[in-house]
């Protein structure tokens, strides 16, 4: 049986690792990070990428027995399913999404029919426990994955529900200047202001573009939640989540409210946080007082009353 999977979008830097581990922290949850990343991580296009229990992903024995339940003859090459992955997901691809050009029918149901046997099977390999019946799919909006959340529901018939993630422009521009999660965890330490502008570019462009895909959804299946409202006030995000989820998040919000910590497994990407092996939610308002003044006027002579 293939589970349900729920689909934190928006963008980078905005709190989907935090948000994927709250609910993978709930008894019929797997949480597995940036699913996105596994084809071309099995690949070696990134042989350095590690489990966030701290060892390589070809060593840790959680995701080793889901890959030897991965049907071989489905996926016999992970270059190749990832070339079909970043094919349909991309945003160039939307139209064709939309259009239905990847069914049966359609000018490439070739491709859409590849991609939908290797989801169905990395989806049933890792559904094979039966008391876990909601995968969380954290891989987000980014240029390779625009078009994942619908291609998951047109193509391969998966129950999905989708939350759009958002937090403060300003808040992901400073994060940003800081450096990527790779340099940051080489060591790297400084900040750029221009990267920041970028930044904040990408920040509007990838909301915007999110908010335009899950309008495709039923409302039903779309959620927006604020960063700032699950750290300020967590205990009435995760009502709303429970009330979205159609779960009962009461223990979840309980060790939440409480301070006490959550429990990280064994996600796939993420930045430092998938790293530690517990994390406690609290709020980051760093950037109010560290981010430049000149970033705060570029932030709202664009975006403003954002």
């Amino acid at each position: 049986m293939i589970p349900k999977i729920v689909y934190i979008a928006g963008y980078g830097r905005s709190g989907s690792t935090i948000l994927d581990i709250i609910l993978g922290n709930h008894e019929i949850s797997i949480s597995l990070g940036e699913m996105s990343n596994l084809p071309a991580t099995l690949a070696q296009k990134d042989a350095g990428a590690t489990c966030s229990c701290g060892k390589p992903l070809a060593e840790c024995p959680h995701w080793q027995s889901i890959l030897s339940r991965v049907d071989s003859q489905v996926i016999p090459d992970w270059q190749l399913a990832t070339k079909i992955q970043e094919t349909v997901e991309s945003p160039r691809s939307l139209l064709r999404l939309i259009r239905g050009e990847y069914l049966p029918g359609g000018k490439h149901e070739g491709v859409g029919q590849q991609y939908r046997q290797q989801m169905q099977a990395i989806l049933a390999a890792i559904a094979s426990t039966p008391e876990k019946s909601l995968v969380v799919d954290s891989s987000k909006t980014t240029w390779l994955t625009t078009g994942r959340p619908l291609a998951l529901v047109k193509l391969c018939h998966f129950d999905v529900k989708v939350i759009h993630l958002i937090r403060d422009g300003r808040a992901v521009m400073w994060s940003g200047t800081k450096g990527t999660n790779k340099s940051l965890a080489a060591g790297a330490s400084g900040t750029s202001i221009l990267r920041g502008f970028k930044i904040a570019l990408s920040w509007a462009l990838v909301n915007a573009l999110t908010s335009l895909v899950v309008r495709l959804f039923p409302p039903k299946n779309v959620m927006r939640l604020h960063y700032e409202d699950l750290v300020e006030d967590p205990g009435s995000a995760i009502d709303r989540l429970a009330t979205f989820l159609e779960l009962d998040m009461s223990a979840v919000k309980e060790r939440i409210v409480q301070g006490s910590e959550l429990e990280i497994l064994h996600l796939v990407g993420g930045n430092r946080t998938a790293q530690k092996r517990n994390i406690q939610l609290r709020a980051d308002y760093e950037w109010k007082t560290r981010l430049p003044l000149v970033s705060h006027l570029f932030f709202w002579s664009l975006f403003w009353p954002v």
